[in-house]
Protein backbone atom coordinates (compact mmCIF):
# COMPACT_ATOMS: atom_id res chain seq x y z
CA UNK A 1 0.00 0.00 0.00
CA UNK A 2 1.76 3.52 -0.90
CA UNK A 3 2.56 5.25 2.21
CA UNK A 4 1.06 8.77 1.28
CA UNK A 5 -2.55 6.75 1.17
CA UNK A 6 -2.20 5.68 5.30
CA UNK A 7 -3.76 8.04 7.95
CA UNK A 8 -6.60 8.68 10.07
CA UNK A 9 -9.96 8.65 7.30
CA UNK A 10 -12.90 10.76 9.00
CA UNK A 11 -16.60 10.44 6.98
CA UNK A 12 -18.70 13.69 6.00
CA UNK A 13 -21.05 12.48 8.41
CA UNK A 14 -18.39 12.54 11.69
CA UNK A 15 -17.07 16.28 10.56
CA UNK A 16 -21.31 17.33 10.24
CA UNK A 17 -21.92 16.04 14.15
CA UNK A 18 -18.35 17.36 15.02
CA UNK A 19 -19.45 21.00 13.50
CA UNK A 20 -22.93 20.64 15.62
CA UNK A 21 -21.23 19.81 18.41
CA UNK A 22 -19.05 22.81 18.40
CA UNK A 23 -22.05 25.27 17.75
CA UNK A 24 -23.85 24.22 20.35
CA UNK A 25 -20.89 24.52 22.92
CA UNK A 26 -20.77 27.92 21.23
CA UNK A 27 -24.04 28.77 22.13
CA UNK A 28 -24.50 27.25 25.51
CA UNK A 29 -21.07 29.43 26.33
CA UNK A 30 -22.82 32.67 25.35
CA UNK A 31 -26.08 31.58 26.61
CA UNK A 32 -24.46 31.25 29.85
CA UNK A 33 -22.86 33.98 29.91
CA UNK A 34 -26.15 36.24 28.93
CA UNK A 35 -27.87 34.47 31.74
CA UNK A 36 -25.40 35.37 34.35
CA UNK A 37 -25.84 38.88 32.89
CA UNK A 38 -29.30 38.99 33.28
CA UNK A 39 -29.05 37.68 37.33
CA UNK A 40 -26.69 40.53 38.36
CA UNK A 41 -28.91 43.06 36.69
CA UNK A 42 -32.12 42.05 38.50
CA UNK A 43 -29.80 41.60 41.66
CA UNK A 44 -28.60 45.12 41.54
CA UNK A 45 -32.89 45.83 40.40
CA UNK A 46 -33.42 44.25 43.61
CA UNK A 47 -30.78 45.84 45.77
CA UNK A 48 -31.67 49.71 44.36
CA UNK A 49 -35.93 48.61 44.99
CA UNK A 50 -34.72 47.89 48.34
CA UNK A 51 -32.65 50.75 48.89
CA UNK A 52 -35.74 53.33 47.82
CA UNK A 53 -37.75 51.84 50.22
CA UNK A 54 -35.18 52.28 53.49
CA UNK A 55 -35.06 55.62 52.08
CA UNK A 56 -38.79 56.50 51.70
CA UNK A 57 -39.64 54.80 55.42
CA UNK A 58 -36.51 56.93 56.84
CA UNK A 59 -38.48 60.22 55.48
CA UNK A 60 -41.92 58.86 56.72
CA UNK A 61 -40.16 58.45 59.93
CA UNK A 62 -39.02 61.95 59.76
CA UNK A 63 -42.29 63.24 58.62
CA UNK A 64 -43.86 61.17 61.86
CA UNK A 65 -41.49 62.78 64.41
CA UNK A 66 -42.30 66.37 62.80
CA UNK A 67 -46.21 65.89 62.90
CA UNK A 68 -45.57 64.78 66.51
CA UNK A 69 -43.62 68.11 67.65
CA UNK A 70 -45.98 70.08 65.58
CA UNK A 71 -49.36 68.09 68.19
CA UNK A 72 -47.14 68.89 71.02
CA UNK A 73 -46.21 72.39 70.13
CA UNK A 74 -49.82 73.07 69.85
CA UNK A 75 -50.67 71.40 72.73
CA UNK A 76 -48.38 73.30 75.18
CA UNK A 77 -49.94 76.31 73.71
CA UNK A 78 -53.05 75.61 74.23
CA UNK A 79 -55.52 78.94 73.24
CA UNK A 80 -52.68 80.93 71.31
CA UNK A 81 -52.63 78.24 68.96
CA UNK A 82 -56.43 77.03 69.04
CA UNK A 83 -57.51 78.88 65.92
CA UNK A 84 -55.30 77.13 63.77
CA UNK A 85 -56.61 73.53 65.15
CA UNK A 86 -60.07 74.63 64.52
CA UNK A 87 -59.11 75.88 60.95
CA UNK A 88 -57.98 72.40 60.39
CA UNK A 89 -60.90 70.95 61.59
CA UNK A 90 -63.12 73.49 59.80
CA UNK A 91 -64.36 72.69 55.89
CA UNK A 92 -61.85 74.55 54.14
CA UNK A 93 -64.45 74.49 50.90
CA UNK A 94 -64.23 78.09 49.37
CA UNK A 95 -66.97 80.47 50.23
CA UNK A 96 -69.81 80.64 47.32
CA UNK A 97 -71.97 83.24 46.83
CA UNK A 98 -75.78 82.81 47.55
CA UNK A 99 -76.82 84.77 44.12
CA UNK A 100 -77.18 88.25 43.09
CA UNK A 101 -78.63 91.32 42.96
CA UNK A 102 -78.51 93.55 39.72
CA UNK A 103 -76.42 96.71 40.30
CA UNK A 104 -79.39 99.11 40.55
CA UNK A 105 -80.68 97.63 43.90
CA UNK A 106 -77.21 97.06 44.94
CA UNK A 107 -76.95 100.81 44.86
CA UNK A 108 -80.15 101.63 46.57
CA UNK A 109 -79.25 99.14 49.58
CA UNK A 110 -76.05 101.02 49.51
CA UNK A 111 -78.19 104.53 49.36
CA UNK A 112 -79.91 103.02 52.36
CA UNK A 113 -76.92 102.47 54.58
CA UNK A 114 -75.45 105.83 54.15
CA UNK A 115 -78.63 107.66 54.87
CA UNK A 116 -78.78 105.32 58.10
CA UNK A 117 -75.15 106.62 58.99
CA UNK A 118 -75.85 110.49 58.49
CA UNK A 119 -73.23 110.21 55.64
CA UNK A 120 -74.28 111.29 52.11
CA UNK A 121 -70.60 112.29 50.89
CA UNK A 122 -69.34 108.72 50.65
CA UNK A 123 -68.80 107.53 46.67
CA UNK A 124 -69.83 104.18 45.57
CA UNK A 125 -68.02 101.65 42.51
CA UNK A 126 -70.60 98.70 41.78
CA UNK A 127 -67.95 97.43 38.88
CA UNK A 128 -70.08 94.69 37.52
CA UNK A 129 -74.07 94.72 36.22
CA UNK A 130 -74.62 92.07 39.07
CA UNK A 131 -73.02 92.03 42.50
CA UNK A 132 -72.71 89.14 44.65
CA UNK A 133 -74.94 88.22 47.98
CA UNK A 134 -74.29 85.65 51.16
CA UNK A 135 -75.66 84.16 53.37
CA UNK A 136 -74.58 85.57 56.64
CA UNK A 137 -74.17 82.34 58.78
CA UNK A 138 -71.81 81.07 56.03
CA UNK A 139 -69.54 84.24 55.86
CA UNK A 140 -69.64 83.74 59.72
CA UNK A 141 -67.82 80.79 59.45
CA UNK A 142 -65.99 81.01 56.11
CA UNK A 143 -62.34 79.80 56.65
CA UNK A 144 -61.67 82.73 54.53
CA UNK A 145 -62.19 85.13 57.49
CA UNK A 146 -59.14 82.90 60.15
CA UNK A 147 -57.25 83.30 56.86
CA UNK A 148 -56.76 86.89 56.74
CA UNK A 149 -57.46 87.82 60.49
CA UNK A 150 -54.01 85.28 61.39
CA UNK A 151 -51.62 87.04 59.20
CA UNK A 152 -49.54 89.18 61.35
CA UNK A 153 -50.13 92.83 62.01
CA UNK A 154 -46.79 94.89 60.86
CA UNK A 155 -46.96 98.24 61.30
CA UNK A 156 -46.45 100.35 57.79
CA UNK A 157 -46.05 97.54 56.06
CA UNK A 158 -48.95 94.90 56.57
CA UNK A 159 -51.54 97.15 58.36
CA UNK A 160 -55.91 97.63 57.90
CA UNK A 161 -55.07 98.46 54.25
CA UNK A 162 -53.23 95.22 53.59
CA UNK A 163 -55.90 93.20 56.07
CA UNK A 164 -59.03 94.48 53.53
CA UNK A 165 -57.37 94.05 50.50
CA UNK A 166 -56.66 90.45 50.94
CA UNK A 167 -60.08 89.73 51.60
CA UNK A 168 -61.40 91.86 48.89
CA UNK A 169 -59.02 89.57 47.07
CA UNK A 170 -61.07 85.96 48.22
CA UNK A 171 -65.28 87.53 48.59
CA UNK A 172 -65.67 90.96 50.00
CA UNK A 173 -66.15 94.34 48.98
CA UNK A 174 -64.26 97.11 50.26
CA UNK A 175 -64.74 100.08 52.44
CA UNK A 176 -62.44 102.61 53.31
CA UNK A 177 -63.12 105.37 55.88
CA UNK A 178 -61.17 108.63 57.20
CA UNK A 179 -59.76 106.52 59.48
CA UNK A 180 -59.28 102.46 58.66
CA UNK A 181 -60.15 100.69 56.05
CA UNK A 182 -62.62 97.02 56.32
CA UNK A 183 -64.90 95.12 54.40
CA UNK A 184 -68.64 94.68 53.73
CA UNK A 185 -70.88 92.07 52.10
CA UNK A 186 -74.28 92.36 51.04
CA UNK A 187 -76.85 89.23 52.72
CA UNK A 188 -79.59 87.43 51.36
CA UNK A 189 -81.76 89.94 52.84
CA UNK A 190 -80.78 92.64 51.35
CA UNK A 191 -78.70 94.08 54.15
CA UNK A 192 -74.89 95.54 54.93
CA UNK A 193 -72.99 93.67 56.99
CA UNK A 194 -69.59 95.03 57.83
CA UNK A 195 -66.74 92.86 58.74
CA UNK A 196 -63.28 94.05 60.41
CA UNK A 197 -60.52 91.61 58.40
CA UNK A 198 -57.83 91.74 61.48
CA UNK A 199 -60.44 89.65 63.56
CA UNK A 200 -63.21 88.98 61.23
CA UNK A 201 -66.04 89.95 63.63
CA UNK A 202 -69.40 91.22 61.49
CA UNK A 203 -71.47 93.67 62.64
CA UNK A 204 -73.97 96.07 60.93
CA UNK A 205 -72.71 99.04 62.61
CA UNK A 206 -69.05 101.27 62.65
CA UNK A 207 -66.83 101.49 66.05
CA UNK A 208 -65.96 105.03 66.27
CA UNK A 209 -61.95 103.65 65.99
CA UNK A 210 -62.71 102.69 62.67
CA UNK A 211 -64.63 105.66 61.82
CA UNK A 212 -67.55 107.16 60.38
CA UNK A 213 -66.95 108.97 57.55
CA UNK A 214 -67.32 106.45 55.04
CA UNK A 215 -64.75 107.58 51.73
CA UNK A 216 -66.06 104.73 49.31
CA UNK A 217 -67.54 101.71 49.03
CA UNK A 218 -66.20 98.81 46.18
CA UNK A 219 -68.00 96.42 45.83
CA UNK A 220 -67.64 92.62 44.83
Amino acid sequence: MNEANKGIKVSPTAISIIVLLVIQIIVFAFGYGTTTQQVKFNRELIQSYQNNQNSIMVKLDDLNTRITRIETMLQNRGGEMCWLTDLFKKDLTELKPAGVIDVHTASSILLDKLEEMGDDKAEIYLPDIDVKIYNKNEVASAHELEEVASIKYVVDEFDCDDYAAELYGKFAGLLWTMKHALNFFYSEDNEIWFIEPQTGKLSQTLEDWQGLDVRFFLAR
